[in-house]
């Protein structure tokens, strides 16, 4: 991953200095391109969901969920096109979200003895890739100015999970990689201190979901949900 990082930030240079010096004279769609950097914190509903099928019978049920909301710190890093002539702009953004250890649990209400029988954790490490579309809500953004702001993501995250005693003879002691796209929405405000500089503050909802499962054994596994992904961030522009 660190690897399409670098090579994500390189391509954020050289195409911000060939778009300042192709498209900048050009009408309509003449823009001004910037690069942003974001930082803020996220609020990530986590649930894990261990599931069993009764053995000779396709009947499944969940055995025990567990959900747990945890607040990390979350950074960002952008390259956009500001266009002159219309309340638009376009943004490739690069952002990473972890965490190192949660302690949570939760369980099935018709099976309440199994509370006592098992500790888990479990910590992640979520990197996004983003294409955002962001419409202006102003009719001059000169100086200030409300925007929405919505687009397309794709998410790397990779997972560890330890469950220990849940049913006896079982313990489970995983590490997976998931991949899946998803779109996002939100909305934000930006001030301009100068042509060349400026702030935001965004709130930006990620629609993860079900972002993947393992087995444990030929009736058993565990399903990975992360709902609610909301971010607050803030940042500071450099306009060309």
């Amino acid at each position: 991953m660190h690897s399409r990082l670098t090579t994500f930030l390189g391509a954020l240079v050289i195409s911000t200095n060939t778009s300042a010096a192709e498209f900048g004279n050009q009408k309509p769609l003449s823009f001004h391109p910037y690069i942003s950097l974001n930082t803020g914190y996220s609020e990530m509903e986590l649930t894990r969901d261990y599931r069993t099928t009764e053995k000779g019978n396709t009947k499944e049920f969940s055995y025990l969920e567990f959900t747990a909301s945890e607040s990390e710190s979350w950074n960002s890093i952008s390259i956009g096109a500001d266009f002159d002539n219309y309340p638009l702009e376009l943004r490739l953004s690069y952002s990473t979200v972890s965490t190192d250890k949660i302690d949570a649990w939760d369980f099935d209400e018709n099976n309440p003895v199994t509370a006592l029988i098992f500790d888990s954790w479990q910590e992640y490490d979520l990197e996004v890739f983003s294409l955002t579309g962001i419409f202006e809500l102003s009719k001059s953004c000169q100086r200030a100015c409300l925007y929405l702001l919505g687009g397309y993501s794709f998410g790397e995250l990779d997972w560890s999970l330890s469950m220990e005693g849940i049913i006896e003879g079982i313990d489970v002691h995983e590490s997976k990689s998931f991949n899946k796209s998803f779109v996002h929405l939100g909305g934000g405000f930006r001030y301009n201190f100068t042509d060349s500089l400026r702030m935001n503050t965004e709130y930006i909802q990620y629609n993860i979901g079900q972002i993947g499962k393992y087995k444990i054994t030929e009736n058993e596994r565990v399903e990975f949900d992360l709902d609610n992904l909301g971010v607050w961030q803030a940042g500071v522009s450099y306009i060309f």
